[in-house]
């Protein structure tokens, strides 16, 4: 609880500023001495912040909740405003993952209805293209099926399960394709 409630004051939650919605990366860092601010940030702390919540909801203080929630809110503001595309693959999953999670967990549907429309994008741009536009990379491959993953876990949709599923069998795919037995590494 003492951490959640040292992080949670960090974040900018001024919408007037370019840096509204994200966290510096060290307590002692004002956000505006990051040079530049990190707004992956948002994705990253809200997706924990809601997975704290949907998990351990019976742990938190409704004081902490309701904090948390208004984190949230600011990050999928900052998350939709910015809008990554879907050749960022492992922000533009975990952004859906965001919105789509805050949407239910807030009965707000206009963050789920845009984390519906930015997987939709991803998955579309992902299957024309055959592989992910990160696919070459192992660390985020398997970021992209840990991200996808979370999806599949927490959101009860049966298009964002549907649109998930074919997107893990890609990504599954690529691991098995690139994986080399012999060091037990993927290669190019």
């Amino acid at each position: 609880h003492d951490i959640i409630y040292k992080l949670l004051p960090m974040q900018d939650i001024n919408p007037n500023r370019p840096t509204y919605g994200v966290w510096p990366y060290f307590h002692e860092e004002d956000i505006a001495q990051m040079a530049p601010a990190d707004w992956n940030w948002a994705d990253f702390n809200a997706k924990i912040l809601l997975k704290m919540m949907f998990d351990h909801l019976d742990k938190l203080t409704d004081d902490l909740v309701r904090r948390m929630e208004d984190a949230v809110v600011h990050a999928c503001r900052a998350i939709i405003k910015r809008d990554v595309q879907p050749n960022y693959t492992n922000i533009s999953i975990m952004g859906s993952f965001v919105t789509l999670a805050a949407g239910m967990r807030l009965n707000n549907k206009d963050f789920f209805e845009y984390g519906k429309q930015r997987l939709k994008k991803l998955h579309d741009y992902n299957v024309k293209n055959g592989s992910f536009s990160e696919f070459n990379s192992p660390t985020y491959t398997f970021v992209a099926i840990r991200e996808l993953t979370s999806i599949t876990d927490y959101i009860q949709d049966e298009d964002c399960v549907g649109l998930v599923n074919t997107l893990l069998d890609m990504a599954w795919y690529a691991v098995a394709v690139h994986y080399h037995p012999t060091t037990g590494q993927l290669t190019g």
